[in-house]
């Protein structure tokens, strides 16, 4: 059973949580969240490589430990998003507003643990090697070893 200190701020009972909901505080972080942020943003660092693919945050100290923002600025998202979602069963956000059609979301927050990020990382990463889009290679495994150091 995890206790109240492990538990987020808004938590204010003393109720067990899963290693998917628990975040562990860290220097006024979220330290657990900002792990799957981290490992999400290397591997698409890996697949932008290939030139198809960029962070849309190129600052590190803007980018959000919620969403990655993954930009794909020559080709419309569209078949890379309903291969993960058809084929994988892995559902992406859509790029937002100006991002429309330019863009799609991989979420780290919420209900979500490690071994979740590196299963939509997988189907992100197959989808690429399926259709065709130029990537480096090795995201998923750059993830992995990056959570197994800090998870």
């Amino acid at each position: 059973m995890y206790r109240r200190k492990t538990v987020a701020k808004y938590c204010d009972d003393e109720k067990p949580r899963s290693n998917a909901t628990r975040v562990t505080l860290a220097d006024g972080r979220f330290a657990f969240r900002g792990a799957l942020a981290e490992a999400t943003r290397l591997a698409v660092d890996r697949w932008a490589e290939g030139g198809a693919l960029a962070i849309n945050a190129t600052e590190p100290a803007e980018r959000a430990n919620s969403i990655t923002c993954v930009l794909t600025p020559e080709r419309d998202p569209q078949p890379l998003l309903d291969y993960c979602r058809f084929r994988c069963g892995v559902v992406l956000g859509v790029g937002i507003g100006p991002f429309s059609g330019r863009a799609f979301r991989i979420a780290h927050m919420g209900h979500v643990n490690a071994p979740m990020t590196i299963g939509a990382l997988g189907a992100v990463e197959m989808g690429l090697m399926a259709l065709g889009i130029p990537h480096g290679a090795g995201g998923v495994q750059r993830a992995v070893e990056y959570l197994g150091r800090e998870v």
